[in-house]
Formats: structure tokens, C-alpha cells, sequence
């Protein structure tokens, strides 16, 4: 179901249509638009239409359709203008306030001719449309740039008496017909036409007579459509054209009659590229010059065509819209910092969880002692029994209030250990060490290289996609699905053990968890089947949501389940991974033989497509067209409101790496907090090393929160700029960024700068003691529980208020 809510997107456009025409047909009274190319010659327009002065649409001088007799010294336009009463005139129902713009058939001559003898016609600006024509040529004599004298005068005698074909008159023989796949393709639609309605005089193609015949639909009379061996309604639908191109391929009719094969012409946009044979001291082209392919050039063709009693067609040329910064940054930026904060902040909710146990326990301890001291012994509370040491000999979370036993744990509380992502995990989490950060670059350059060298990037989607699903089953439906069952009163039928599956150390499996799990792999396995049958589904919304969805479930599992406990460790993981990626994507171009960087090539499935761009926009399936779609570990918002289309992108390795110390931050401010209130405290974070007197430094007023407070806040803000760093570079520079080069020294240096100033840069390097004493009290038994309660007042960085 979710397939049929995500059509395919269209295939990628070898040559962008970068500017549009806003053309007014004053014979219909009806404005459209039309994309087009520009050129790489002459002026740019600037954006939007607005900005744009309003053109007549004229067509080049009689005697010269193509606009190539000055490219093959049959004319001189140097100094030739326009007449007044000739096309450059306005007409009725057309402005001419920026001139002219000059509609100039495809074929004979280069682009950048055509251009300059158009401003040398006084045109101010060129609209060159695709034809049929273009697609054919004759093998005909061509010197080489070494020829000499005696051949070049003899080639000059064969040309003025006709003998252009090798020193002969050319024939049919001689035509070069269009290229199968690069013009045509006869699975588009194919038809045998009858030659006897054909013209080639002059040679190689006679455009006039033959494009009406090979152009249109069945009802404008296309004999491609019309004897369509697939029928007209299937031609007109597969050829998106509606045009045909002769093969050469000659056959025999039903009628005995000769036949052509002609099959549907591609229709792509195309790149006016310059003449390399024009000379410096050649006037330069200034007017702006736009490629319009068969069916838009068709179009605007017949408006002028069509137009009479002096009305013109008049066109706006502009550059399309894009934004110089666009706002899916800003997303992604503002994705990244919310999810590296929220998995770091829901890594420490254990601690959070055990402080609202203690205070709980607090606030029914001081309802006791209150009721007590009120009523007296004998009253409505019985007294407790104490200890020979006058204190109470029961577990504290335990009192008795009317005679009746009370539990803490069972106070109302918006809070549940097994709702929580972290507690999830919690039986699995596993304490980084530096052998483990020597590890993870070691094999995270292994697995670099295994993609790099391998290419096996649809096994990495696979896997990716199981992973996801048990993350966002563990992360988002569990936790949702026990919520819905409390509300509903169902919570203990939802935990009743289904099954037990003996093998993998699964164990129980209650209903909640078939249901979390079915829903998690449901959503993982459509998403991995848009990632294989569609093309380009990134721009599918389906797709990249359930992939930001699945990339932010994946972080806060990870940070839920791998630890930090000392900043050492951190420093020595980040700073690898700092140079680790600044060496794979800056210099692995220079060590491998194609200058490829490893990590650039890795990331989009294996770099660009091999083959011929226009190909690939007409055969976006084919094994050499593919690649240049990004690896699924990354967050991702397609750009807005930009025709170029294309991603911001995030990889989970920039959010997971500085997360680890984010996660550190948020516990060690957790953990204090924790300890702080088990001994007796508020649980406020304030550095005994911090200055009391604000009168004797009051220049220290301001620096009062980088002195007390946690270090969470800071961290986070930190990596936000780093961030906002690293695409602002992306902009600068206009290329990928390794993000942990900005990411590393805002976040580890701002963690290292408020323990120096905090005077706990000692603790925090070899491991706070507070984190492993609220460890002991999350995690341990009641022993080390106990203990940790007891070393609470003693313990450092934590005020007892």
C-alpha cells in the first residue's frame, strides 16, 4: 500500500533546463511557459521574470532558415540591422521593449554562430529549438588541419560543381541516419513509412515536407502513429515526443511498396556549448541564448506561425529561481542538533529515573515524620521501630502510613522504566575503552575499504534496513504501544508471554513485543523496497522521512547502549576520528588512481554514473547509470523550492561520534544531580571550586555559568555550532565537508575548557567518580547502592543545599 502512495519520480536530466520562456500566443490570448537551457556563451539573465524585459519572437531572414549562411561565407550581418518595417517591428498585442528574440532552427552550423550572426541581425537574445533535421548528416569530403594547398583548392572545385560525397554527387547512400539509443529507440514506438511520401532533396532530409508527416498524432496526420505497428493510441502514449526519426532500415509494405523504418525520437535538452574554432579577435557574443527541445520549440513555433494581422508573439527569457541558501539546511542543521541532544539526554534517563525515585521516597518520608510528629504516638501512624544506631532498619522507599505498607516505587509518576529507550537497552550496554576507540577506526577503515574495493553497497541497504527496523521497534513502536495498553488497561494482557524462543538468547516473547516488531520490520522492509525498485527515492517523501525516522532511532539506541565514562577515552576516539576523516576525504584522492576521495565515492553508492549523461537520461536503469545515490546512514531533507534538485544531507557517524561525548555530558550532569539528592541535597550542579565571594571578583559575575550548571547545556550549543560551521563551509566552498573537522574542536574543546574552569579537569578525565557511585545505585544491589548513598556527601563537584 505505502508503494502506491510514492509514483516514481521523473528520470534525471542529463542538462538542466535552467531558465524558462513566458510566451504570449496573441492568436489563442494565452500565456505559457516553457523550460529551456541556456548556454554557456553570451550574457545570463537574471532571475524570474519580473526582472526580465518582455521580447518579440521574430524568425531568421528568408533564404537563411538555419541561420548558417554567414558560418559558410553565403552572407555578411556585420553591419546589417534590422528594417523598420521588418520583423524586429512591434506588432499588435506584443511589447518590444527588450527587442527582439530571434527562434533559430537546430542544424548546419555551431550553436555559437547561429548566436552571433542572430546580435549581428540586431536580435537581443536567441531561442534555438531542437529538429529532426539536426539528427541527420552526409558523409560528405572533410579536410583535415593539415591539408595543403593543392587539396583544399581541389576540394573548393568538387563543392561549386556538386561533387561534395569523395569527390562524387552525394546520394541516399550517403546519409548518416541517427544513432540508435542516442536519437531514437524503437521500443518507444516503430512504424514502417512509405518512401513514396518521403522527401530527401536536398539531402540528407527534405525537414519541410517530411516533419509534418513524422510529427503530432494520429489525428494531425503523423505516419509514425498512423501505421504504428502497436497502434496510434499506444505510439502517442510511449513516445513522449510524438516524433519520428528514419533509420535508414528500408522494408517492403503490404502494398509492395518500399518502406522506411522510423522510430520515436528522444527529446532531451541539450547544452549550447561554444566554438572552439571561433577566434579571439571574433566579435563576442553578448545576448543570452536558450536551447528549447522538439515539443517546446514545436510549440512556440506554431504560436509565431499562427500569429496574423500584424500581432507578434512576444516572450519573457529569464533565469529560474534558486536560492542562494537554501532552508533544507537550516533543517538538517536544526535535525542534527535535535537528535544528537535528544539521544543524549535519553541516554541518562536512568539516573532521572532513580532521582524521582529518591524524591519520592523523600516526599513520603517527610509525610511520615510529618503525620507523626502531629498525631503522636498511638495515633493514626504507628511509629516506626528503629535501629539500635537510631536509625530506620527497612529499605527507605518503604514506609507505613495508616498502618498500611506504602511503596515509593508505586507513587504516581509520568515516568516508566520500561517506556524508556534506554532502559530498552539497558541489559546491553557496553563502556567504551581505548582499546575499543583503537577498534573503531580500525574498523571503520576496513569496512571503508571493503566498500571502496567491493562495491557491494545493496548488501550495506539490506543490512541497514534490518537494523533500523529493530531500532525503531525498540525506540519508537514498544514504547508507544505499552503507553497505548496502560491507557487502555491492558498493559498486564499485552506483557503475557506469547512464546519463548530458546535459540539466540531471545527468551520471552510477550504480544507487545510481536506487535512492536512486526510494525518496526513492516515499515524497515517498505522502505528497503522503495530503496530498490524506485529510482532516485530520495525525492519519494515516503522514503526520506521513514529514513530520518529510522537514522534518529538508530542514534539514540546506539548512545542508549555504548558508554563513555571518561573524557581520555572520548579525546582519543574523537581525535582519530577527526583526522580519520579529513585523511579519507582529502587525501585518499591523492593516493588512489583516479584521484577518487574514498569517502566522498563510498557515500554516494560508488560516485557518479560511468556513462554518457544523455544516455543515462534516456536509460536511467542501465548497470553503467547507476551509482550517485547516497548510503542510507545519514539524514537527509531534499532542497526546497530548487529546480536543481538534490538533498542536505547528515551523516549518523557526525551525530553518534560527538553524541558519545554529548551522552557523557548529560550523564555526568545526571549523575550529580542524582547523588546530590540520595544525599540529602537538591541535586543543583554547582562546583565547590567556583568563587562565593561576587564582591571581592565581580568581574566574574558573567562567568558564572561556565563556573556552575552542567555540562550538557554547553556541549549541545557547542555542537550546534560546529555544526552550523560545517555548512556554512558546505556553501563557502561549494563542496562536501567532513563535519567532524568543525564538530571535534567545538565539542570536545568546550567540555575540556569548563573542566579546566570548573577545576574538574581531573575528575572528568579519569572517570568522574559520580557516574560509577549513581551506576552503583541504578545498576548494582543494594550493597553498592548503599555504599553510593553513603559516599554521596564526599563525593566531588556536588553541594549539599
Amino acid at each position: 500500500a505505502a508503494l502506491s502512495l510514492c509514483p516514481p519520480p521523473p528520470p534525471a536530466d542529463a542538462v538542466l533546463p535552467t531558465a524558462a520562456v513566458d510566451v504570449f500566443d496573441p492568436t489563442s490570448g494565452r500565456t505559457y511557459t516553457i523550460l529551456a537551457s541556456q548556454a554557456s556563451f553570451g550574457s545570463y539573465p537574471p532571475m524570474t521574470a519580473s526582472a526580465n524585459p518582455v521580447r518579440t519572437v521574430v524568425l531568421p531572414p528568408q533564404g537563411d532558415e538555419l541561420l548558417c549562411n554567414e558560418a559558410e561565407g553565403l552572407a555578411n550581418y556585420t553591419a546589417a540591422m534590422m528594417s523598420a518595417g521588418g520583423q524586429g517591428q512591434q506588432g499588435e498585442g506584443a511589447s518590444n521593449e527588450g527587442g527582439t528574440a530571434m527562434l533559430v532552427p537546430r542544424g548546419s552550423c555551431t550553436f555559437e554562430r547561429k548566436a552571433l550572426s542572430a546580435q549581428r541581425l540586431g536580435a537581443s537574445a536567441v531561442i534555438v529549438y531542437g529538429t529532426l533535421y539536426s539528427r541527420y548528416g552526409l558523409n560528405t569530403t572533410v579536410l583535415g588541419p593539415n591539408a595543403t594547398d593543392a587539396e583544399r583548392y581541389q576540394k573548393e572545385q568538387e563543392d561549386a560543381e556538386g561533387r561534395k560525397c569523395w569527390g562524387r554527387e552525394c546520394s541516399i547512400d550517403d546519409v548518416v541516419w541517427p544513432a540508435n539509443r542516442n536519437d531514437y529507440d524503437c521500443s518507444n514506438g516503430r512504424a514502417e513509412v512509405p518512401t513514396s511520401v518521403l522527401s530527401f532533396n536536398p539531402l540528407p532530409y527534405n525537414s519541410y515536407e517530411n516533419d509534418p508527416r513524422l510529427s503530432g498524432a494520429a489525428s494531425e496526420g503523423n505516419l509514425c502513429a498512423i501505421n504504428s505497428e502497436t497502434g496510434s493510441a499506444d505510439f502517442e502514449s510511449r513516445c513522449g515526443s510524438r516524433r519520428c526519426l528514419l533509420t535508414g532500415q528500408r522494408g517492403t509494405g503490404a502494398d509492395g511498396g518500399t518502406t522506411m523504418e522510423a522510430c520515436c525520437a528522444w527529446d532531451n535538452k541539450v547544452w549550447l556549448y561554444p566554438d572552439p574554432s571561433i577566434s579571439a579577435d571574433t566579435e563576442v557574443v553578448r545576448v543570452p541564448a536558450f536551447y528549447a527541445n522538439l515539443q517546446d520549440g514545436g510549440e512556440l513555433l506554431n504560436s509565431v506561425a499562427a500569429a496574423s494581422n500584424g500581432a507578434r508573439v512576444s516572450a519573457v527569457m529569464y533565469a529560474r529561481y534558486k536560492p542562494q541558501y537554501n532552508p533544507a539546511a537550516v533543517i538538517i542543521w536544526g535535525l542534527g542538533v535535535f537528535v544528537a541532544a535528544l539521544a543524549a539526554w535519553i541516554s541518562a534517563s536512568e539516573y532521572r529515573e532513580e532521582g524521582r525515585r529518591v524524591l519520592a521516597s523523600r516526599e513520603l518520608r517527610a509525610e511520615y515524620e510529618g503525620r507523626e510528629a502531629a498525631v503522636g504516638a498511638g495515633g493514626a501512624v504507628r511509629s516506626r521501630s528503629h535501629s539500635p544506631s537510631g536509625k530506620d532498619d527497612r529499605d527507605p522507599r518503604t514506609v507505613e502510613v495508616g498502618g498500611a505498607e506504602r511503596d515509593a516505587a508505586a507513587a504516581p509518576r509520568p515516568y516508566r522504566r520500561e517506556e524508556s529507550a534506554a532502559s530498552s537497552a539497558n541489559g546491553e550496554q557496553m563502556e567504551l575503552g581505548i582499546e575499543h576507540a583503537f577498534g573503531f577506526i580500525i574498523m571503520a577503515s576496513s569496512a571503508l575499504l571493503v566498500l571502496f574495493y567491493l562495491k557491494i553497497y545493496k548488501i550495506v541497504k539490506v543490512m541497514y534496513a534490518f537494523g533500523c527496523s529493530g531500532a525503531i521497534t525498540q525506540v519508537l513502536f514498544y514504547p508507544l504501544f505499552g503507553r497505548i495498553a496502560s491507557s487502555l488497561g491492558m498493559r498486564e494482557r499485552a506483557e503475557k508471554v506469547a512464546f519463548t524462543v530458546k535459540s539466540c538468547d531471545v527468551g520471552p516473547v510477550s504480544y507487545i513485543d510481536l506487535a512492536s516488531a512486526f510494525c518496526g520490520y513492516a515499515v524497515g522492509m517498505a522502505w528497503l523496497a522503495v530503496a530498490f525498485l524506485q529510482l532516485h527515492p530520495e525525492n519519494i517523501a515516503f522514503f526520506w522521512i521513514v529514513q530520518d525516522i529510522m537514522g534518529a532511532c538508530m542514534c539514540i539506541l546506539f548512545l542508549s547502549t555504548i558508554k563513555l565514562n571518561s573524557i581520555k577515552v572520548a579525546s582519543i576516539l574523537l581525535t582519530m576520528a577527526f583526522f580519520y576523516d579529513i585523511f579519507m576525504v582529502f587525501i585518499t584522492p591523492l593516493l588512489t588512481s583516479k584521484g577518487e576521495s574514498i569517502m566522498i565515492t563510498v557515500a554516494t553508492s560508488g560516485g557518479p554514473p560511468k556513462a554518457d549523461p544523455n544516455f543515462c537520461e534516456n536509460y536511467p536503469r542501465d548497470p553503467d547509470c547507476r551509482g550517485g545515490d547516497p548510503l542510507p546512514m545519514l539524514l537527509t531533507v531534499p532542497r526546497i523550492g530548487d529546480y536543481q534538485g538534490g538533498s542536505s544531507l547528515l551523516g549518523l557517524g557526525d551525530i553518534v561520534l560527538p553524541g558519545l561525548l554529548l551522552s557523557f555530558a548529560a550523564r555526568y550532569d545526571e549523575a550529580k544531580r542524582l547523588i546530590g539528592l540520595a544525599g540529602g541535597g537538591t541535586g543543583a550542579n554547582r562546583s565547590n571550586t567556583c568563587p562565593r565571594d561576587s564582591k571581592t571578583l565581580p568581574f566574574l559575575r558573567c562567568l558564572a555559568p561556565l563556573c556552575n550548571g552542567g555540562y550538557f547545556p554547553p556541549t549541545v550549543v557547542a555542537y550546534a555550532v560546529g555544526l552550523l560551521m560545517a555548512n556554512t563551509a558546505v556553501y563557502v566552498m561549494e563542496m562536501g565537508q567532513p563535519a567532524l573537522l568543525y564538530l571535534v574542536p567545538c565539542c570536545l574543546g568546550t567540555v575540556l575548557f569548563l573542566g579546566w574552569r570548573r577545576g574538574e579537569t581531573d575528575e572528568l578525565w579519569n572517570g568522574p567518580r559520580v557516574v560509577r557511585a549513581a551506576d552503583a545505585m541504578v545498576f548494582g544491589d543494594e550493597d553498592d547502592a548503599a555504599a553510593a548513598r553513603a559516599a554521596a556527601a564526599a563525593t566531588a563537584g556536588v553541594r549539599r543545599l
